[in-house]
């Protein structure tokens, strides 16, 4: 490799949990997650410049802790739990 797009050894290590950048071999830059909260899995962010495609990465991040890590559309359990006992008729709940 030519080491084009490459930093130096120096202050590369990035924090905990923050991911990977790199620069992809058609030109763009990627910006992995560690983990995406709602999924587990990855999730990648590219752009043309490698700041764009870490504030991609960062505005998803902050996105994520601004919904609880959870998505909008999954209710918690609790408020599963609430509908369900609205829902059901009394008789038809099983009690302990």
């Amino acid at each position: 490799m030519s080491g084009q797009g490459r930093r130096a050894k120096a202050g590369t290590k990035r924090a905990s949990g923050e991911g990977t950048v790199f620069r992809r071999r058609d030109g763009k830059w990627c910006a992995r997650t560690a983990r995406d909260p709602r999924s587990g899995k990855r999730r990648e962010f590219s752009g043309d410049t490698e700041a764009e495609a870490i504030a991609k990465r960062d505005a998803f991040a902050r996105q994520a802790v601004v919904n609880g890590g959870v998505s909008e559309r999954d209710p918690t359990l609790a408020v599963y739990l609430r509908g369900w006992l609205k829902a059901a008729p009394a008789g038809e709940r099983a009690h302990p």
